[in-house]
């Protein structure tokens, strides 16, 4: 019983040490996990197909800054307009708002639809650090325009 005591003590001290470093990473920003970058650029298109709820599940495909071979692989048409939606403070891509977006564009307009995902700087509690991590996407995001707009005749 002593044994079996000092078990279940050392598994919650594990599980309290464990929430509170994840608590303090949403209390004060997780930092990036994107090489330097806080965005990730997910395209949704109607090319990936439609599935039975939403196109092309709820995740897209990623593409990083100057992935020129991705944007080929995915077929990326720069015919078609593009549109960006950059989801706010404590979103993600995942949230069912952003789902509903490029879900109803799509279904309405044939477009390249970037979701913007900043959430390693927007999830936290702090919203002064998440409102300044918002020049970095807003730069971010300009970067990644040009990259589209280099050497393609995209209507970005």
């Amino acid at each position: 019983p002593c044994i079996v005591a000092i078990m279940k003590g050392l598994l919650c001290c594990c599980l309290a040490l464990f929430f509170s470093l994840e608590a303090a990473g949403f209390l004060f920003g997780k930092g990036d996990d994107n090489n330097g970058r806080l965005a990730y650029f997910r395209l949704h298109t109607r090319a990936f197909g439609k599935d039975s709820i939403i196109w092309n599940d709820w995740d897209g495909k990623e593409i990083k800054y100057g992935d020129y071979n991705r944007l080929k692989e995915l077929k990326f048409d720069n015919k078609l307009k593009v549109v960006f939606f950059v989801h706010g403070w404590l979103g993600s891509e995942g949230n069912w708002y952003i789902i509903n977006m490029y879900n109803a564009m799509l279904d309405r307009e044939d477009v390249n639809f970037f979701v913007v995902d900043w959430s390693y700087g927007s999830n936290t509690l702090d919203y002064a650090h998440a409102r300044q991590k918002t020049k970095d996407v807003g730069r971010e995001v300009a970067d990644f325009v040009k990259f589209l707009k280099r050497d393609r005749k995209s209507t970005v």
